[in-house]
């Protein structure tokens, strides 16, 4: 059997196939920065870091609410400073740690661990892959995958932030439920 033509698998075994490598997808992912809970309650859930601040603390007031005990009511706070995200300590009793180390402020990088309490949650920047990765699991534990309707996750993480909102602007919230499939 001569090696230029296909063995039983199809395959030759002095051809190699060359193929372009290249460093970024064709497909390149979109949507601003983002905290994803990596260890903790909670897990996999995705909090995008826009243009407000965003805080992080034990009280029904705060953005993302972390309720543990070894949590302060108010922690810390993400703000955005130019091209920069920063993490602020905000006096927390036990500290907020980027990457196993006490801060008090720090501008945070593609990949850090950001831990708050037992909580421990991965900082990911906008335009990166694995963003995009975070993206698509998140939409796939949060939308039923047959009908394409936000699930009950989906509606229990709107109702507490909106809820928490609510209470920190001191605004009126109305819940109106259609049962439509009796389920």
């Amino acid at each position: 059997m001569s090696s230029d033509h296909p063995d039983e698998f199809g395959t030759t075994a002095n051809r190699t196939v060359v193929t372009v490598v290249t460093e970024n997808p064709t497909k390149k992912p979109t949507g601003d920065a983002c905290l994803v809970v990596i260890y903790g309650e909670d897990l996999g859930r995705r909090i995008p870091v826009g243009r407000d601040t965003i805080t992080l603390g034990r009280s029904s007031k705060s953005d993302v609410q972390v309720d543990q005990e070894s949590v302060s009511r108010n922690h810390c706070q993400i703000t955005i400073e130019g091209d920069h995200v920063v993490l602020k300590d905000l006096g927390s009793t036990n500290g907020t740690y980027v990457n196993d180390r006490v801060i008090d402020s720090v501008h945070l990088r593609d990949g850090d661990q950001v831990k708050v309490g037992r909580t421990i949650f991965k900082f990911i920047m906008g335009g990166n892959v694995e963003a995009q990765y975070h993206e698509e699991i998140y939409r796939l534990m949060t939308v039923d995958g047959l009908t394409e309707v936000h699930n009950k996750r989906y509606f229990e993480e709107v109702l507490e932030r909106e809820s928490s909102r609510s209470a920190r602007y001191d605004r009126k919230f109305t819940v109106i439920l259609f049962d439509i499939d009796h389920f």
